[in-house]
């Protein structure tokens, strides 16, 4: 019988070594992904930040160019507002509105989204990489 653990030629490390260079350029791809996605949910989240400002504007002035006598509120332009985004702060494009007693609201949903950022960084990073969210207060980045 043949005793292997005298043996010296490891045949392992002849395949890591090989295989090593090949990783690099897939976990470039990966990172590119990331930071691709990431990109694209920005896009798409601030796209749909603007139709629900101005679903909260056509709510209370009634539709963009149609004249009504009776409403309570008028448009007035809009102005910049900044709002937390996947941890940074951003500014973003709001409807600004008029009450006809000279006041101006606030859009009911920018008040929502002024609130704290739902999804921090770091939490975004743990379910790239594939925490579950009912495991995530066991990750060694939770914090309280």
């Amino acid at each position: 019988m043949k005793n292997r653990a005298e043996r010296t030629d490891e045949k392992q490390t002849g395949t890591i070594a090989a295989v090593g260079p090949l990783l690099l350029p897939m976990i470039a791809g990966i990172a590119r992904s990331k930071q691709a996605l990431l990109e694209w949910v920005h896009q798409v989240g601030l796209a749909a930040l603007a139709e629900v400002f101005e679903h909260d504007a056509a709510q209370l002035a009634g539709p963009r160019g149609k004249h009504h006598h009776q409403r309570s509120h008028y448009r007035w332009g809009s102005s910049w507002s900044e709002l937390l985004f996947g941890g940074h702060a951003i500014r973003v494009r709001r409807p600004r509105l008029r009450a006809t007693a000279g006041t101006e609201p606030q859009l009911p949903s920018l008040e929502q989204f002024r609130g704290a950022d739902p999804v921090p960084v770091k939490v975004l990073n743990q379910i790239l990489l594939g925490v579950s969210t009912r495991g995530y207060h066991k990750s060694p980045f939770y914090e309280r």
